[in-house]
């Protein structure tokens, strides 16, 4: 066991960086904790808003094919008003509404039928005997009442075991009255509920969509002309509860709750609790959500939606303890070591990452000057040979090989030539143009790529700079060295149109230059 108590050694100082990096852990693990918080709210939200928007639209997409049931249907009485009801049961019975369109309960006719008119009407309904032998003798117009105008059920296929729909007048009741008078005077489907009891039912009848249908004879283009030509309407029963159900996905509902609200036909402000008004509830069946006890949501929005003519609110919560509200409690232990392991991951990352870089550098440059080599100059030349052929200009490849270099590595050692090298490499590309490529190849041997000359004249100005930099003392590190150097030049596409065949005949003209006497430069022809 250490005893500090005779020494001259404080702990302060021993224990100053451990805290240091204890105190730097904590606040970047603070910090990292305040991000991560941050960013899981702003997904969880987004991804709350994104199954809300899906749920409003899948809804709104099925309504839209149920108007397409409707349009279909009414194109069914475009020849002739006089339908029967056996060819209406035939027509629905091929749609097979509840199997392609899961929601719609039925199909029906509604009649619009002036007062005077209504005796003789239910007397040619009770009389109709299409699709039965016996006829429709119980056929009468309900509620009772004197009214204006009547507008009863017709035909309703296929029929309901509970429920008798036959002769329920919907324009007795108010609602009922406002969607019809809206359809029939704007020509488009409307959508009406919270509409009256029917023999039979123990409820309020479900959604319903309204068609209108004009007699054939008569011009229906202005709402004044429509009111003369009503003959009547198709009306699909909607069941409320299969339509949300099969138009939200079952992987949203197990997100967030949804409601739907029928604000009518005024666009009234209503709000998410008005029972009265509400179309459908996720939870209102469902005894595993009812259970739960209930919490504040997160997340809620509210969206309305018009549904030609009458206004609909879609309320949709996060639920408490779904995977959008989900977040972990990490311990602060567990926090620590993930921000030390993050630390850790970082400096191992930047390291290979640093390792690749240069990897990555030394496969294309050289190593002693840093210089492209021959990789990066055939890269190089095959991006300018591109634009060269597309611009219809020139590149010339200049070979240059080093006079007297070898007497300098036998003399003054490989350490001196090195040197050389280098002040040579500085030399060269201060004769070149911004754009040009300088490399090294290999020895004492180097390549030049001219880019966008005009001629050979733009070659062997440049070739002449060269030689006439380097020749003669060449002063490095104190000692004069008696340098030059020989050119070959070839030109693109006179003399090749490949790398390989210009730095050949680039190659073979280096030592044309050798051969007539050093420190000169020759073209290939």
């Amino acid at each position: 066991m250490l005893n500090f108590r005779n020494t001259n050694l404080s702990l302060w100082p021993l224990a100053l960086w451990p805290l240091v990096i204890l105190l730097t852990g904590l606040i970047l693990t603070g910090i990292a904790w305040r991000y991560a918080s941050v960013a899981s709210d702003e997904k969880s939200l987004a991804e709350f808003n994104l199954h809300a928007r899906d749920a409003s639209r899948n809804v709104q997409e099925r309504i839209k094919v149920y108007f397409g049931v409707l349009n279909s249907a009414g194109s069914f009485f475009a020849g002739s008003n006089s339908v029967t009801r056996t060819e209406w049961s035939t027509y629905v019975d091929f749609l097979k509404p509840k199997k392609n369109y899961p929601g719609i309960d039925g199909l029906g006719v509604i009649r619009c039928i002036p007062d005077n008119q209504k005796k003789i009407f239910e007397n040619a309904v009770r009389q109709e005997i299409s699709h039965s032998p016996t006829g429709n003798a119980d056929y009468a117009i309900y509620p009772p009442g004197v009214r204006e105008t009547y507008y009863p059920v017709t035909y309703f296929w296929p029929p309901l075991s509970h429920i008798n729909l036959m002769g329920l007048d919907h324009g007795a009741y108010p609602d009922g009255l406002k969607a019809l008078e809206m359809a029939r005077d704007s020509g488009m489907a409307t959508v009406s509920r919270d509409l009256p009891y029917a023999k039979g039912s123990d409820r309020a009848s479900p959604i319903l969509f309204l068609y209108p249908i004009y007699r054939n004879e008569l011009p229906s283009t202005t709402p004044d002309e429509r009111r003369k030509a009503i003959w009547g309407f198709i009306y699909a029963r909607i069941n409320t509860d299969e339509l949300f159900r099969n138009a939200i996905y079952p992987s949203i509902l197990r997100e967030i709750h949804f409601k739907a609200y029928d604000a009518g036909f005024s666009n009234q402000e209503i709000s998410s609790l008005d029972k009265a008004r509400l179309i459908y509830d996720t939870d209102q069946n469902d005894i595993s959500h009812a259970l739960n006890t209930p919490s504040e949501p997160r997340y809620r929005i509210t969206q309305k939606v018009s549904v030609d003519g009458s206004t609909w609110l879609f309320y949709s919560a996060s639920r408490p303890g779904g995977l959008i509200e989900r977040r972990d409690n990490v311990p602060l232990l567990t926090l620590l070591i993930g921000s030390l392991l993050s630390i850790s991951a970082s400096f191992f990352t930047f390291a290979r990452s640093c390792h690749q870089q240069l990897t990555h550098y030394h496969a294309y440059h050289d190593n002693l000057t840093d210089l492209p080599n021959r990789r990066l100059l055939q890269n190089r030349f095959q991006q300018a040979l591109a634009n060269a052929q597309r611009h219809e200009t020139g590149m010339a490849l200049l070979f240059l090989d080093l006079d007297n270099f070898k007497p300098v590595n036998d003399s003054l050692g490989h350490d001196m030539g090195d040197k050389v090298l280098k002040a040579v490499a500085t030399c060269l590309a201060s004769c070149l143009r911004e754009g040009d490529t300088l490399s090294r190849i290999g020895g004492d041997e180097f390549v030049i790529l001219l880019l966008n000359i005009a001629g050979a004249e733009e070659a062997s100005a440049v070739a002449q700079k060269i030689i006439s930099t380097i020749s003669g003392l060449f002063p490095v590190e104190g000692c004069d060295i008696n340098m030059g150097g020989s050119i070959g030049i070839s030109i693109f596409p006179k003399d090749g149109s490949s790398f390989e065949e210009l730095l050949k005949n680039a190659d073979a003209a280096m030592y044309r230059a050798k051969k007539i006497g050093r420190n000169s430069f020759q073209f290939y022809t």
